[in-house]
């Protein structure tokens, strides 16, 4: 990372970071990469110092790269979600354009309804003519009977 410095490093003033430039460590991240025997050669870094530098510079990239990895999920959310509209925002501009799709799905319904009533209808007809008929038969065995 290029916009850290090695004085943003806790443990490295202006004096230390001299002193590790001096040794060709330039950057936060040449620091992380240094080994310990090397931080160790360069005088007045004692082997604690060293691990200290160390660890803190990690920690410093750390906390640089954890906003950067959750700025890319936010973004990569923030995609989806805009995609998701933009289909739902489709599917409805679809719906305009053509109202009939939902319309067809009811008019099928209704024809076969209406065919269902007429149907039934029919069904009710013949019931009926049958119930006069079976009743007119009837009738005439109960006028034969009574004449009998």
């Amino acid at each position: 990372m290029t916009d850290l410095l090695l004085t943003d490093v806790m443990g490295v003033g202006i004096a230390k970071a001299k002193l590790l430039e001096s040794h060709g460590i330039t950057s936060v991240d040449d620091l992380i990469k240094c080994s310990l025997h090397e931080l160790c050669q360069i005088s007045g870094i004692k082997e604690v110092s060293a691990n200290s530098l160390k660890s803190n510079a990690k920690k410093l990239l750390d906390s640089k790269a954890l906003p950067t990895v959750q700025s890319t999920l936010d973004n990569k959310v923030t995609e989806s979600i805009q995609k998701t509209d933009e289909e739902v925002q489709d599917i409805q501009n679809k719906q305009e354009i053509n109202p009939t799709l939902d319309k067809n799905k009811g008019s099928k319904n209704k024809v076969k309804d209406k065919k269902k009533k007429q149907k039934d209808k029919k069904k009710d007809k013949k019931k009926k003519m049958k119930d006069k008929k079976s009743k007119k038969i009837k009738d005439k065995n109960k006028k034969s009977k009574k004449k009998n």
